[in-house]
């Protein structure tokens, strides 16, 4: 019996959040809505370059977050792109979901190929 994803796939990743509006816009969060359309609108561009780049849809793919990408994402699921979206609060020393006890919600909403969680642990508890 074969398990999983057997078909080969590549996924420009474009989720970052924290890191992303820290390191390109020297921005924290919260940020005001200015901002947040700026962050939104620069995933955009990437996506953008992503379709334009003409790849097989078979065997490539996005991984964007909700938060900046929503809009990205029910495009990308709309014209039959495999789609990945993160679901972990971002920026967190260990894991927890974004959207909290509603991440179920979220997924199902969006209805990606994939669902993507990046988890963090350090047992002892220093940051590095």
């Amino acid at each position: 019996m074969v398990m999983g994803y057997t078909k080969p796939l590549y996924i420009l990743p474009f989720d970052h959040r924290a890191s992303y509006i820290k390191g390109l816009f020297g921005w924290k969060e919260p940020l005001n809505a200015e901002q947040v359309a700026v962050v939104a609108e620069s995933k955009q561009v990437i996506y953008e370059g992503f379709k334009k780049a003409h790849v097989s849809k078979d065997v490539a793919g996005i991984l964007v977050d909700e938060q900046y990408g929503i809009s990205i994402l029910r495009d990308a699921v709309q014209h039959g792109t495999i789609t990945a979206v993160s679901v972990e609060k971002s920026g967190q020393d260990e894991f927890d979901f974004a959207y909290g006890d509603d991440f179920v919600q979220h997924i199902e909403a969006i209805n990606p190929t994939f669902a993507k969680v990046l988890v963090r642990y350090n047992p002892e508890g220093i940051t590095p």
